[in-house]
């Protein structure tokens, strides 16, 4: 999942700045940085609050690549695989005993039973919601859940994403150029 600023607005933003030249560039890049950092912010923010998980497992899927003065392309990067059921806050949460009905987990805002799972740790430490394939023993299947680009593909998510960024850009540049105005003496 990527999300970026429509390039047509910096065009526009360079061609309303060719009066500054050479010093146009810098600002138009601070400008991009800073709304990419924020796509980020408003990723969190908005994916928690349609799915129960913790705010630092979406930033962490982010990669941020940052425009300079020579490339003006900022572009804020969601991957990741699917997540483990164990993150959705799992009832019961101790392993143990399989409990009759099975696991709830809460993915969305709603809880939601999965009939048949339990929770275990594995030999390897980890701990998880697993579930058998069939009514033998073994084997055993990990549960997931979506993953944070999933989550973002959301339909309500992104455009609100998008949307907040170009206006965090146009806000940017604008602040920015009236710093520098006001730097040089010419505002």
């Amino acid at each position: 999942m990527r999300i970026k600023i429509d390039t047509s607005e910096i065009v526009q933003a360079q061609k309303a700045l060719e009066a500054l030249g050479d010093a146009a560039r810098p600002l138009i890049a601070k400008s991009l940085n800073r709304s990419t950092q924020g796509v980020r912010t408003d990723a969190s923010r908005m994916v928690r609050q349609r799915y129960n998980i913790r705010a630092k497992d979406v930033r962490t899927s982010f990669k941020i690549i940052t425009a300079s003065r020579e490339g003006l392309s900022a572009a804020a990067i969601a991957t990741g695989s699917t997540i483990s059921l164990w993150r959705f806050g799992p009832r019961p949460a101790t392993p143990g005993r399989r409990p009759r009905i099975g696991v709830s987990v809460k993915v969305t805002q709603t809880r939601q039973k999965i009939p048949g799972a339990f929770v275990a740790r594995m030999p390897s430490g980890g701990i998880g919601v697993f579930q058998r394939k069939d009514r033998a023993r073994l084997p055993i299947k990990k549960l997931y859940g979506p993953s944070v680009p999933q989550m973002l593909s959301h339909d309500q998510v992104l455009p609100e994403i998008q949307s907040g960024a170009a206006d965090r850009f146009n806000k940017t540049l604008d602040h920015e150029i009236d710093f520098y105005l006001r730097k040089k003496g010419l505002q």
